[in-house]
């Protein structure tokens, strides 16, 4: 060493002093006082450190060290058995008597773990609760460091664990738009990474990207896209992809009707010329026109109701046919909206399809008519309900997506679609029905386009399309469908 300097060494857990570097004048030299950290960098904690074993639910409590002078707390373990539930119990104390936990992980047997953490007040000490089994390999090394560290590091290929050590980190997503600007990737309104259809895919649903967000195939806020392996996401229809079920929380909805005899006055476009809304559910019951339609029989057997219950949740109910004899339904409904012949008697050919006769869907007791399977000719029943109303379910969300109307030839028809949500509000004053589309005087056939839904209808609502023939009686046909959300 130089002549004209001194080394002095600073005992352990001294902190580093404010000038380590002091220089005198003695009148003849300079003098040069260095302060040299006897333990460098770093020590190892003889109070919290341990390779002891532990017997089951045993408990290692550490000593505490005062750490006014260190930086960092690096805590490397391993058991060859799992820890208790928060077994490692990281604490500290401004006052070397009360301690608080600051943090705390479970240990997964046989897993070497590291933890780095800053110093948070004057006092620290470790505790490790054993798991149930006791230990025969286990070791805890605690360093302290002058010096910060880093998080522990694991390899990419790792899989990343909830009780890994990690640092919080808060960045901003930005991303450079076609014009070589840069900006921020926004959030929706629920606190989701805001995502969009890109322009190049025009067919999905006829979006456009949106500003400021990620160009993905396909655009949700609201409902998760599930991809089954059998049936992988066809990115250019959307509507496909609901009909899929590849879509979670979304389905399609498609009605058709027709009225044979549409008169000069509204009707609904139903074969019967009825929709029933009543405001509290109906018993109903079910019969034929013909002796066939039964049990055992040549024609229609059992014939399913769709619709909505006393609590306007969509229901089902399959009902055996008892011939002409009416047989009652088991449930009660507020609407119906859909019938169909579920099992049949006859194995259908053009010739003889899979009803007997005409099927009537009625209130108990030869009530009023709620639906009607119509047939073409004898023996040609259709087997399916034609109504063009619909009544969408509490709790859940329409939108009209597309609708065609057809006109006997040589006629005219005015044709509307009457919309009345809140169709549960049945004590005064009642939740209007309202016009939402009117097309006068259609002839022959009437197909709108649109690439994106029209209308927004809240269920419980009740959807209707009906009729009025400019003159004597017309026929009408009306087919549309809507995509449900909820």
């Amino acid at each position: 060493m130089a002549d004209n300097v001194t080394y002095v060494q600073q005992p352990w857990g001294t902190p580093p002093k404010d000038t380590v570097v002091k220089t005198t004048d003695d009148g003849t030299a300079q003098i040069q006082h260095v302060a040299i950290d006897a333990v460098g960098s770093g020590v190892v904690s003889d109070n919290n450190s341990t390779s002891a074993l532990l017997a089951g639910d045993a408990v290692f409590t550490g000593t505490s060290d005062d750490v006014l002078g260190w930086a960092t707390i690096r805590i490397t373990l391993k058991s060859d058995v799992a820890s208790a539930t928060d077994g490692l119990d990281i604490q500290f104390s401004s006052d070397n008597t009360n301690w608080d936990t600051t943090d705390n992980y479970t240990i997964a047997a046989n897993t070497h773990k590291t933890y780095a953490i800053p110093v948070q007040d004057q006092y620290f000490r470790l505790i490790y609760t054993n798991g149930s089994d006791p230990q025969t390999d286990f070791h805890i090394s605690v360093i302290y460091s002058r010096f910060g560290a880093i998080a522990s590091s694991h390899r990419v290929g790792d899989t990343v664990s909830s009780e890994d050590d990690a640092q919080l980190v808060k960045a901003i997503l930005s991303a450079e738009k076609p014009d070589g600007t840069q900006a921020n990737i926004d959030a929706t309104a629920g606190g989701n990474l805001k995502v969009s259809v890109e322009e190049f895919d025009a067919g999905v649903l006829g979006q456009d990207t949106m500003a400021n967000s990620l160009p993905v195939t396909i655009a949700s806020d609201q409902s998760a896209v599930e991809v089954t392996a059998s049936t992988p996401l066809d990115t250019s229809d959307y509507y496909l992809e609901v009909r899929r079920g590849n879509i979670t929380n979304v389905s399609t909805v498609k009605k058709f009707g027709a009225n044979a005899a549409v008169g000069t006055s509204l009707e609904p476009i139903t074969t019967s010329g009825t929709y029933q809304t009543p405001t509290t559910a109906q018993s109903l019951e079910i019969l034929s026109d013909d002796a066939n339609d039964t049990s055992g029989g040549s024609g229609a057997q059992t014939v399913t109701v769709e619709g909505l219950d006393a609590s306007w949740n969509e229901q089902s109910e399959t009902v055996t046919m008892d011939g002409t004899t009416p047989a009652a339904l088991s449930n009660t409904f507020i609407r119906v909206f859909r019938m169909f012949v579920a099992t049949t008697g006859t194995y259908a050919t053009t010739a003889a399809f899979s009803q007997a006769g005409t099927i009537t869907l009625r209130g108990a007791s030869g009530g009023v008519t709620w639906a009607v399977l119509d047939e073409e000719t004898a023996n040609q029943g259709f087997g399916q309900s034609e109504i063009a109303c619909y009544t969408v379910p509490t709790g859940k969300t329409a939108y009209l997506i597309d609708r065609d109307i057809t006109i006997e030839t040589t006629k005219q028809v005015d044709v509307i679609l009457m919309v009345r949500e809140g169709a549960d509000d049945v004590a005064t004053p009642f939740t209007a029905m309202r016009l939402k589309d009117r097309h006068i005087g259609v002839t022959e056939s009437y197909t709108p386009s649109s690439k994106v839904p029209e209308l927004k209808i809240t269920g419980p609502a009740d959807v209707i399309y009906m009729g009025k023939s400019s003159a004597g009686t017309s026929g009408v046909s009306v087919t549309f469908s809507l995509i449900v959300d909820g």
